[in-house]
């Protein structure tokens, strides 16, 4: 049984007050009578709080319809013709979402033809990925023992990867300190956090004290290596060099001090607002790992999101880091939440909190994780502006089958 408190609704008042321009701790009283029936009516035909505060956040205007005329016979409408309660609040939802509220605007086309295109809108992840995914959002054991699942064991290759390592430093060492300078091998990403999942490569960081490599030098220390270590295929990419073990996972090397800026941190705007002091990347890496360590919750709803997410975003956009992306979307929600290991034991509370965040993408305020995102990616180029855009709607695509998925089984319970 899982140890995890039981999830709260945020109330939806301080957001409706925040939206009317009023105090934020004002009562409930405060609120215009007429204003709370219409709230308390979208309630009513099946919209969660989140739903309506998300309309209302999205579009003023709604408070102004008239719900008894307009939105009540169009859900009838809409029932009469054989949906589901959540079917109605999912097309409800998604209508109110572009303010189109009146019967005409809803039902101005065929209806035999154009009624099951609402209900199965754009769904990135299948109905497989989307069973787990709704499922760990229910139960903290579930999330916990699927993050278990996804956790790489590579107490089979502890010999080939020590050696491995042990080759590579001692080849760096004579290439580029001359026998003298010391090399060293720092492991850093997801392996390092604890966040890996099967398939994941192990990514070092090399150094041989402050040597600085040239691009030309890196190359032909990846030949060195390459003649060193017989059936690994060594490949030099773009920044790190890969050496792939026989039936065991991916070393990848970077130089602490080369041809490219190391300590250039992802998405800077965004991980200053939860660790201004981290000012580079290795800097960064500790933070990470100290809060992944700390918050055993936070490892979970990484690993998950990884394998279900991931998929989705390098098969479609691959130029992108997306993996280091998502880590830093999920670290500070974490640090900003409040949430750590003694209120969120397996991680549900917090893998509620991303779903919202990522199903808000383009509708959230200019300092939330994804709107930080798109900002730092509009000062990248052109190319990477577009690519963040499409990742983040491909993401909020996903976060809202999971929410739907989420009302539907709590409707049915």
């Amino acid at each position: 049984m899982s140890l995890a408190p039981k999830r709260r609704k945020p109330s939806l008042w301080p957001r409706l007050l925040a939206l009317l321009g009023l105090s934020l701790v004002a009562s409930r009283s405060s609120v215009p009578p007429i204003l709370v029936r219409k709230v308390e009516r979208l309630f009513d035909i099946g919209l969660s709080r989140s739903q309506v505060a998300k309309a209302i956040a999205t579009c003023p205007q709604i408070l102004g319809f008239s719900v008894e005329k307009k939105l009540v016979p169009t859900i009838e409408v809409l029932a009469n013709i054989g949906l589901s309660r959540p079917q109605v609040a999912k097309v409800t939802r998604a209508r109110l979402m572009n303010a189109l509220v009146s019967l005409d605007q809803i039902l101005g086309f065929s209806l035999e033809s154009k009624t099951a295109s609402l209900v199965t809108a754009d769904a990135p992840l299948d109905n497989k990925a989307l069973e787990v995914m709704v499922n760990v959002a229910l139960d903290g054991k579930a999330l916990r023992d699927e993050a278990n699942c996804l956790e790489p064991d590579y107490s089979s290759h502890d010999q080939i990867i020590s050696s491995t390592l042990a080759t590579v430093r001692h080849i760096a060492h004579l290439y580029f300190g001359n026998g003298s300078a010391k090399a060293t091998v720092k492991m850093i990403g997801s392996r390092n956090y604890g966040i890996d999942i099967k398939g994941s490569d192990i990514d070092f960081v090399l150094s041989v004290g402050r040597i600085c490599f040239s691009a030309k030098a890196w190359r032909n220390f990846a030949e060195e290596l390459n003649k060193s270590l017989e059936g690994c295929p060594v490949i030099n990419g773009n920044k790190a060099i890969s050496i792939h073990l026989n039936d065991g996972p991916v070393l990848q090397f970077v130089p602490r001090y080369g041809p490219f800026e190391f300590d250039k941190v992802l998405c800077p705007n965004l991980i200053a607002t939860f660790c201004p002091e981290c000012r580079n990347r290795m800097v960064v890496e500790k933070r990470l790992k100290k809060l992944f360590e700390s918050y055993p919750g936070a490892r979970n709803v990484m690993r998950v999101l990884k394998q279900f997410f991931l998929p989705l975003l390098v098969k479609r956009l691959p130029e992108q880091p997306w993996s280091s992306i998502l880590t830093l979307i999920v670290a500070r929600e974490a640090c900003c939440s409040g949430y750590n290991a003694t209120d969120d034991v397996d991680g549900v509370e917090l893998y509620l909190q991303v779903l919202q965040e990522l199903s808000s993408c383009g509708a959230s305020p200019s300092t939330s994780s994804t709107q930080l995102v798109q900002n730092w990616a509009n000062n990248e180029g052109k190319n990477v502006e577009q690519e963040v855009r499409e990742c983040l709607r491909i993401l909020r695509t996903a976060a809202r089958q999971i929410q739907d998925g989420v009302e539907e089984r709590n409707y049915a319970r």
